[in-house]
């Protein structure tokens, strides 16, 4: 994400989408953020990306000494989860915000993970060196 990070902050209208991703829509709804799927589909991600891990976390977990202090570290990875996808909505939104300044027919409409399916590889189309980014 760091490769695709850093090719979209170069794009033409990547800061536009950026400001969308911190500042939102200025025609969007205050009262969706009360809906009860707008906060049942951000915790399913959150469970999920951290979900990811299980495996590893138990099997590095019965390394862990008896007294360790276990709520250090699970806050620890909740916030290592939030900094991460934080990161990685800059990554997508300079896309989007790429995608938008070409008049792509990408541009609109796309939520959830339709994002990450149908605009990332639009983008990455649009752009020259699709291969190499496409490797990292």
């Amino acid at each position: 994400m760091l490769s695709i990070a850093i090719r979209g902050f170069t794009c033409e209208g990547a800061w536009e989408g950026i400001k969308s991703y911190l500042v939102g829509e200025p025609d969007a709804e205050v009262t969706s953020m009360t809906s009860i799927s707008i906060w049942s589909d951000a915790f399913n991600q959150v469970y999920f990306t951290i979900g990811f891990c299980t495996g590893s976390m138990v099997s590095m977990g019965s390394f862990q000494k008896k007294e360790s202090p276990i709520f250090k570290e699970v806050y620890g990875l909740l916030g290592a989860n939030f900094l991460n996808s934080f990161f990685n909505g800059f990554a997508v939104f300079s896309m989007v915000g790429f995608l938008t300044s070409i008049d792509s027919v990408y541009q609109s409409g796309n939520r959830s993970t339709a994002l990450v399916y149908i605009t990332m590889p639009a983008a990455n189309a649009e752009l020259g060196w699709t291969r190499f980014f496409n490797f990292f």
